[in-house]
């Protein structure tokens, strides 16, 4: 049976709620009370759309659209996100979330988005369909006396009134941040406006320099309490310091800072790394975090994707290189493109002879291209593959990227 998707009208969204709600025990809102919020989300100035898929006239299933603008390395780049994809649990596995994935892949498409990106409820689902991992999260449980102590006479807590500072801080962060989205005021006061949350910011005359988004996990009683850093953002060191220093100072009432970042060398800034479970691996190696895999991104248009980043120098490397994309889940993103890259700046041109040419599968090429892997490792896992072995070296540096790109927003 064939699969329409378009946007959602009328009582639509309340069926969509019910579904979504459903699928995801973990929602708790009542469905009435969701459909208001996405009708809302609908007329903001960047609106999250809503798409239903129907079969026989009926909805099936439903996901929401986010157009974000990602920092590749500092170039702002079109990103399709995803999220919220449901199906009506009498109609899983009759292909209807693939035939959603699939109209969401073309639908930005068409529109040029070279990019998609989304975060998996199970990452062999959408490894299947061409999406590639993004840069591992690591789960940090630590002491609060293990942070740096220092003074703390910029920090002051936030309110509603500030949001605009807060917003300015991080699209200034964001800019010069790899993979990062810029955020409108809307998604930002979603994001730091939950009742439960607070904001502690470093603030410099009328700029907010750095904050940290936080709330409590409060244990069996009153007096056993976590603390979870939601969001952490410094645009200079003195920020991180000051905002450390809060951390410091919370050692009589909170057992646990928590924290959740992209980044595996936070070992370097705390006293005590080690996560309280008292876990050794051999050769006397503490365990100090817990890896977790989490947003996947997927090139749309592997030929689009380069010439929108054409700004960039990949590794400051001048080859010319055939790159043949294995993609069985989009036709069109299938086929071979050669770009030629002077210093390192891509320019696809069909018309060129490759040095080297190489064969990847496009989830590969998406983690390659995002500098979530490197190609020395495809090589070695046999997950990609080169004509000419004595060019290997060069592809490597070509897509070596110094930082692993970061998201912090949740979709």
């Amino acid at each position: 049976m064939s699969t329409e998707i378009r946007r959602l009208r009328g009582d639509e969204f309340e069926r969509f709620a019910a579904i979504a709600a459903a699928a995801y025990p973990g929602v708790t809102a009542p469905a009435r009370e969701l459909a208001q919020r996405m009708r809302k989300a609908e007329s903001e100035s960047h609106p999250v759309l809503c798409y239903g898929a129907f079969r026989g006239g009926q909805l099936v299933g439903g996901m929401r659209y986010f157009d974000f603008t990602m920092a590749f390395h500092g170039i702002p780049v079109p990103v399709g996100g995803v999220g919220f994809v449901a199906v009506d649990l009498l109609r899983k596995k009759e292909g209807i979330a693939r035939d959603m994935i699939l109209a969401y892949l073309r639908h930005y498409r068409e529109r040029g988005t070279p990019l998609a990106a989304l975060y998996p409820f199970r990452p062999d689902f959408y490894g299947q369909m061409g999406f590639g991992y993004g840069a591992p999260t690591n789960h940090y449980r630590l002491l609060p006396a293990s942070f740096p102590r220092g003074p703390r006479e910029h920090l002051r807590h936030m309110g509603p009134d500030d949001l605009p500072a807060l917003l300015a801080c991080h699209n200034r962060y964001a800019a010069t941040t790899h993979g990062l989205f810029l955020r409108s005021e809307e998604l930002m006061a979603r994001i730091v406006g939950a009742a439960e949350r607070r904001v502690v910011a470093y603030v410099e005359g009328d700029q907010v320099l750095g904050y940290m988004l936080y709330q409590f996990q409060r244990g069996a009683t009153f007096l056993d309490n976590n603390l979870e850093v939601v969001e952490l953002v410094w645009e200079r060191p003195a920020a991180l310091a000051e905002l450390c220093a809060f951390l410091h100072a919370q050692a009589d009432q909170v057992a646990r800072v928590i924290l959740n970042l992209q980044d595996d060398q936070l070992h370097q800034l705390v006293r005590d790394p080690r996560n309280g479970s008292g876990n050794l691996y051999p050769q006397v190696a503490h365990e100090s975090s817990a890896q977790a895999l989490g947003i996947m991104y997927r090139l749309i248009d592997p030929a689009g994707f380069f010439r929108a980043v054409a700004g960039h120098s990949f590794g400051d490397q001048s080859l010319t290189l055939g790159i043949r994309v294995r993609d069985t889940f989009l036709p069109e993103a299938d086929g071979e493109l050669v770009v030629r890259f002077e210093r390192g700046h891509p320019q696809v041109d069909a018309s060129a002879t490759p040095e080297a040419r190489i064969s990847i599968g496009v989830a590969h090429l998406s983690s390659l291209v995002m500098g979530a892997t490197d190609f020395r490792t495809l090589l070695r896992y046999g997950l990609a593959e080169i004509d000419d072995p004595e060019y290997s070296s060069r592809v490597h540096r070509l897509f070596l990227s110094e930082v692993r790109p970061v998201c912090l927003t949740p979709f």
